[in-house]
């Protein structure tokens, strides 16, 4: 269960005719893990306003219970505000890697890779040397989709750039890393 963000205000009437307020934390960044959550806690309110103990012979009142849902982050519950940094991390996990596979495999196949061995570089240097290209595309990558959600999609940055740029360097670096591992058992 998600991290209790979002106040849900509930209502109620104690037994010594003093409003009462219960209020639960509902995380608005994974939208539909939230509405469950939501619909969970409604339903929970529903069974509290059908319970025979909180209903009075007094004839029809206003409901003893009232919620009130506020989200502390994505407040309009769009979908778009999960959608779009999901979409560029999976872009960022899937493409790094990939092209990475492809460029080292492809020189296997043609022979070329053989020239390297020759070489006076070390397995790091090789290593590091192969590496840095792919990561430069996928900061590129990472740049462009950015400028993307920011400007097209209307999405907002909560924090630091500096952070979301240093973990998207490290992510690709692995993502990177992982395509070389995947071209050392690869052969085609």
């Amino acid at each position: 269960m998600p991290a209790l963000k979002s106040r849900l205000a509930l209502a109620a009437i104690s037994r010594a005719g003093a409003p009462l307020w219960v209020a639960a934390w509902v995380d608005g960044a994974r939208p539909f893990v939230a509405q469950t959550i939501r619909g969970y806690l409604q339903g929970m309110h529903q069974l509290y306003l059908a319970d025979p103990e909180v209903k009075t012979s007094l004839g029809p009142s206003p409901p003893p219970a009232d919620i009130e849902i506020r989200f502390k982050y994505n407040q309009d519950f769009d979908s778009i505000y999960a959608m779009v940094p999901s979409t560029m991390a999976l872009d960022l996990a899937l493409f790094p890697a990939i092209l990475m596979a492809l460029a080292i495999v492809r020189e296997k196949e043609l022979g070329s890779i053989t020239n390297l061995y020759v070489t006076p570089l070390t397995r790091v240097e090789f290593l590091v040397g192969k590496q840095l290209p792919y990561i430069a595309v996928a900061v590129v990558n990472f740049a462009l989709m950015f400028v993307m959600a920011l400007l097209i999609f209307k999405v907002p940055l909560r924090g630091s750039f500096l952070m979301l740029l240093l973990g998207t360097l490290i992510y690709v670096s692995g993502t990177t890393a992982y395509g070389m591992l995947i071209s050392a058992f690869a052969r085609t």
